[in-house]
């Protein structure tokens, strides 16, 4: 988390994003994303959060090593992010952006699991995902 003051931390329950990707080859890949997320602030015993997000964004996918149970990829994204701050409701649109410039991907033909290392809207340090190919 993030120090706020003497007593205060930041903390952000995980953000939540869904995707579609489209691979053109065995390397590469295009898609969109949808996130959304709430931070929450931690002061002694009070929980307070006035703010959402949410961030749609143009994905590329890059695989350095692709195989049938493992895959290790590096990922750029583009889009727009909207801060949703409240009271009272105002929304607020800004630049949105991921990179990560390690993931892996492991499991089978169509259920997997990934884990990526990155920063941006989808979610900063560590991220963990399931998903499903169709």
């Amino acid at each position: 988390g993030i120090a706020i003051g003497a007593n205060a931390k930041t903390y952000s329950i995980p953000s939540f994003t869904f995707q579609y990707l489209r691979f053109l080859n065995e390397k590469n890949a295009l898609g969109v994303s949808f996130t959304f997320g709430t931070p929450y602030i931690f002061v002694g015993d009070e929980t307070k959060s006035d703010f959402s997000y949410a961030a749609l964004q143009a994905k590329y996918r890059g695989f350095y090593l692709r195989n049938k149970t493992v895959a290790l990829f590096g990922e750029v994204s583009l889009g727009a992010n909207v801060l949703m701050q409240y009271p009272p409701m105002n929304a607020t649109p800004f630049f949105a952006y991921q990179v990560v410039p390690f993931g892996i991907e492991f499991g089978g033909e169509k259920l997997y699991a990934s884990t990526s290392i990155g920063v941006g809207s989808e979610g900063s340090a560590l991220t963990l995902g399931i998903g499903y190919r169709f």
